[in-house]
């Protein structure tokens, strides 16, 4: 516990000295004036909070895990912070970036899903493209989340909560403080995101929390083969079917890049279809999503209860984005 406690004080006292840091120099800095359409911000705010996350965990995660995920889980990040230093990494680079910490992950460290359950089982080459597939998409999902104060952390922080819990279940104590610690040190990042916006976690920080959870969704898989796949996706189906949804509607509904950033997120029409403020609509998302991931405890080791969970979710999500974007369109007229 002194562990933990130690990595939440050090992540605070960074994410602090980031904030000084940054309004000092005037570097790091998210301009409230940019024309980003995901922007919702009215004064310039630091954009590397993800950073303070990563220095105080990375060295428990190798103590816990081993040196090929902290390697994998640095090039991650390493994917974000540069662009959100320099600001000039384009989404193709990034991804190419990713999938190397996926592949890194994956083959020199021999975790790889060899099946999604019910039936399913896929021979070697296949699971291995499956499972770089499946981590470079959460890894892109938090950062596709990360759009109010403190959604993107706090999702995640469940998401740390309830495979922490699991893992406690499972006897995995090594697998428990990781989530543990990443728990604390989000924590302690997000006690400045939120409610107030004084940081940004950044792509670094989104890809960093991303690849972890997809790292930690593997790891609980293959250690514990009794455990269904469809447990973990539950766990994030969130950030996920925003990712899936996104590209669709981007491409299918709008005739525009899959990478082309908009306004039209979940998150960003139920702010403006309920006229809420930015921390109060992501509080709201953060508790209504929260129950989900909760019950997925209670089917672990069912994958069709497990997956049934996350199709009552995509129902919901979908009957509540049609809604909420129908009333932002009709404000437009």
């Amino acid at each position: 516990m002194l562990t933990i406690l130690i990595s939440f004080l050090i992540s605070i006292a960074l994410t602090y000295f980031l904030i000084y840091y940054s309004h000092k120099k005037k570097v790091f800095i998210d301009c409230h004036q940019s024309d980003k359409p995901q922007r919702f911000h009215d004064v310039p705010t630091p954009r590397v909070g993800g950073l303070a996350i990563f220095v105080a965990s990375i060295s428990l995660i190798w103590h816990f895990l081993g040196f090929v995920v902290a390697f994998a889980a640095s090039i991650a990040f390493f994917s974000g912070i540069i662009e959100d230093m320099k600001g000039n990494i384009s989404q193709k680079t990034r991804l190419l970036i990713q999938s190397i910490a996926a592949l890194v992950f994956v083959i020199a460290g021999g975790y790889y899903l060899k099946t999604v359950g019910m039936g399913v089982e896929f021979p070697y080459f296949i699971a291995v493209l499956f499972t770089v597939f499946a981590i470079v998409g959460v890894t892109n999902s938090i950062n596709i989340i990360d759009g109010l104060n403190g959604l993107a952390s706090g999702v995640s922080m469940g998401a740390f909560a309830v495979f922490g819990i699991f893992s406690l279940m499972l006897g995995d104590l090594h697998l428990m403080w990781v989530c543990a610690v990443l728990f604390a040190t989000t924590l302690g990042f997000f006690v400045f995101n939120f409610p107030a916006g004084k940081i940004f976690l950044g792509d670094g920080g989104a890809y960093y929390l991303g690849f972890m959870l997809s790292a930690i969704s593997v790891l609980t898989v293959v250690r514990h083969p009794e455990v269904s796949a469809w447990f973990c996706l539950a766990v994030v189906i969130y950030p996920i079917w925003e990712v899936v949804f996104s590209i669709y509607r981007r491409r299918k509904l709008s005739g525009k890049k899959a990478t082309e950033p908009d306004k039209m997120h979940f998150h960003q029409v139920f702010m403006r279809s309920r006229r809420l403020a930015n921390f109060k609509a992501a509080l709201l998302i953060i508790l209504c999503f929260s129950p989900f991931q909760s019950i997925a405890l209670f089917v672990y080791n069912t994958g069709y209860l497990a997956f049934l969970i996350s199709v009552i979710f995509i129902i919901c999500y979908q009957i509540a984005y049609s809604r909420y974007s129908a009333n932002v369109k009709k404000d437009k007229r």
